[in-house]
Formats: C-alpha cells, sequence, structure tokens
C-alpha cells in the first residue's frame, strides 16, 4: 500500500514538475518577444532625441543619440531576430548615420519578414538614394507607391531623383502628388518652387510655392531667398 501510494505521489509530482517545465518554457518566449519591443521602444526615444539636437544643429551629440539606439535595435534582433520593427527601425536609423549599405540590409530583412507593406520599399529607396543607387530607389519608390497611393516622401524622394534629370516635368508631377498626399509638405514646396523658378521658368508658380512655404514655415531662410 505505501509503496502505491508512494509511487502515486511521484508520478503526481513528476508531471508537477512537467508542467512548471513548459510553463516557463512558454514564459521563455513571452519574456523574449517582450523584451525585443521594450528595445526597440527604448531605441525610439533615443532616436526622438537625437533629432532634437539636430534641430539644435548639434550633429555630434545626435549622433550619440542615434549610435545608442542602434545599441538598442542590435540587441533587440539578436534577441528576436523575426522582429519586424527591429529590423525596419534599424535600418531608419542607419541611414540617419549615412551607413546606407547597412540600411539596405536592414531593409532587406525586414521585407522578408513583412513584404506587404510599403514603408520599408520606401525606406530601402532612399537610403539606395543615399548610396548613389537611383535606378534602385526608383524601383523602390515605385514599389511603395504601389502599395500605398498617398505615400508622400515615396513621390518627394522620387521627384528629387527625377530632377536630376532633363524631364523636369516628371518631377513637378511627384512633388504635386506629395503635396496633394500632404498640403503641408514643406519641403515638397520648396523643391517644386526652385524648379518653377531655375528650370521651369514660370515665376508666378515658384512665388506661389515660396508664399505657401512661408506661410508654413516663416523662419525658412529659403523661402526668401
Amino acid at each position: 500500500m505505501r509503496y502505491k501510494i508512494m509511487k502515486n505521489i511521484l508520478f503526481i509530482l513528476s508531471a508537477f514538475l512537467l508542467s512548471l517545465s513548459i510553463s516557463a518554457q512558454e514564459t521563455v518566449a513571452i519574456d523574449s518577444s517582450s523584451a525585443a519591443e521594450k528595445l526597440v521602444t527604448s531605441g525610439n526615444f533615443k532616436c526622438d532625441s537625437a533629432e532634437l539636437y539636430l534641430k539644435k544643429n548639434d550633429s555630434k551629440t545626435a549622433n550619440k543619440f542615434y549610435n545608442a539606439a542602434i545599441k538598442d535595435y542590435k540587441k533587440a534582433i539578436k534577441v528576436e531576430p523575426g522582429s519586424f520593427s527591429a529590423n525596419y527601425r534599424m535600418g531608419i536609423v542607419l541611414t540617419k548615420t549615412k551607413d546606407y549599405k547597412n540600411a539596405v540590409i536592414s531593409f532587406d530583412k525586414a521585407l522578408t519578414i513583412d513584404a506587404e507593406k510599403g514603408d520599408p520599399f520606401r525606406e530601402r529607396g532612399i537610403a539606395q538614394a543615399g548610396a548613389g543607387k537611383d535606378s534602385l530607389a526608383i524601383k523602390d519608390f515605385n514599389k511603395a507607391i504601389d502599395k500605398n497611393y498617398n505615400d508622400y516622401e515615396a513621390y518627394y524622394h522620387r521627384g528629387i531623383i527625377k530632377g536630376k534629370g532633363r524631364n523636369q516635368a516628371l518631377a513637378l508631377e511627384d512633388l504635386t502628388h506629395a503635396i496633394e498626399s500632404k498640403p503641408d509638405y514643406k519641403e515638397a514646396y520648396l523643391l517644386r518652387g526652385k524648379i518653377y523658378l531655375n528650370t521651369v521658368k514660370d515665376y508666378v508658380l515658384a512665388l506661389n510655392d515660396f508664399n505657401k512655404l512661408i506661410e508654413l514655415d516663416p523662419e525658412n531662410l529659403e523661402a526668401y531667398s
């Protein structure tokens, strides 16, 4: 009788320990994902701080925050290699630091995880343009616009590249799309105004864009030049 009782106790204890082990494994998986997301979030905060220092023209301090953010994203990717947000955010901050080659690699990984979003295509295009690979950048901007017809940043950056060529009409078309999608897009008004002024020689349209820019940003000195 005692043997049976001991056997039952051991069986119950083994089952209990097994359930604890399974529960611990599940907890580790949840904690792993949560830890990665926390690291991504902390990196975002550091990028926000970097942007504040950029507005103060303190690029040295801004780069310190960007580099700290990169460390967080690397940790997040190590914890959760399949994290879209970690790879995507890593690519963005690498572009900010002009490490275009590794930025493209990060966006490649993000798109491997989720190719349905248009943002990684746009951001990879920006990195490709930074690296001087305009044809690849155009392809990425086209894909981003296919995913989101109102992606004003994709239109704007594609317009920059098209503005380098002889056919300024294509550049103006993209910049107009950007402004239609985002009516307060200051950078697009400035660039379109410059094309109207310097290339098309349409001073009325140029003046309209510069006046709109002054309305949106009275301290923008380029609008007065």
